[in-house]
């Protein structure tokens, strides 16, 4: 199964409280967000992305989320925004999926035709290259977790 991998700017505040208390997660609610089911795709083809700091919690299914400086959120824009994109679409044209679903657990993949993939992931590596750059021009953080 697909799981939803939610992303939230943070500033410096927001993340202290999250320290304190890993719980007030489920209260986070920031005017930029943004959530996707293809983040490890993304991170598959588009290559490994700061995860931050880890923290735990029985609020979240998963028991943990991450909490990324506002220097990983950075180098997250820069690489995202580096992305030659036809390149991408090229790489993800040439995969074998079944063999990344079963191989590397890219459920994902199981919603997106494969014809139509190639487009669906450079648009999603797009959106978040958007949303990284947006929250490192306004020098925030970033939490991300998955449900």
């Amino acid at each position: 199964m697909a799981m939803a991998h939610w992303l939230q700017a943070v500033t410096d505040e927001d993340a202290a409280a999250l320290r304190s208390d890993p719980s007030s997660i489920e209260r986070l609610d920031t005017p930029l967000s943004c959530w996707t089911h293809l983040y490890a795709a993304v991170e598959y083809f588009a290559g490994p992305l700061k995860s931050g700091e880890s923290l735990t919690t029985a609020r979240l299914e998963t028991g943990w989320f991450h909490l990324l400086s506002t220097d990983d959120v950075t180098e997250n824009a820069q690489r995202l925004t580096g992305m030659d994109l036809e390149r991408l679409r090229e790489q993800v044209r040439r995969a074998d999926f079944d063999e990344l679903i079963d191989e590397h657990e890219l459920y994902e993949l199981e919603l997106l035709d494969a014809a139509e993939a190639p487009d669906f992931i450079a648009d999603e590596t797009e959106r978040l290259a958007d949303f990284y750059t947006e929250a490192a021009g306004k020098n925030l953080g970033v939490v991300f977790y998955i449900t």
